[in-house]
């Protein structure tokens, strides 16, 4: 991979009917717990009233 790579945060809802949603996305230089935390408290000040139950990493640094 190149040195300058990027992530991307990939946050995606289902409702109880089983359909997947986007709720959220964000760009950023690794997966890091701060970036993670930065795009939940994005996704809170925009209105997200239902805490995440699962989360699932694909091991990334």
């Amino acid at each position: 991979m190149e040195d300058n790579a990027q992530c991307i945060l990939v946050i995606i809802g289902a409702t109880p009917e089983g359909r997947k949603a986007l709720v959220g996305f964000a760009d950023g230089p690794c997966e890091s717990a701060h970036d993670w935390r930065a795009l939940l408290l994005d996704l809170k000040r925009r209105g997200l009233s239902v805490a995440p139950e699962l989360a699932a990493a694909d091991g990334g640094p």
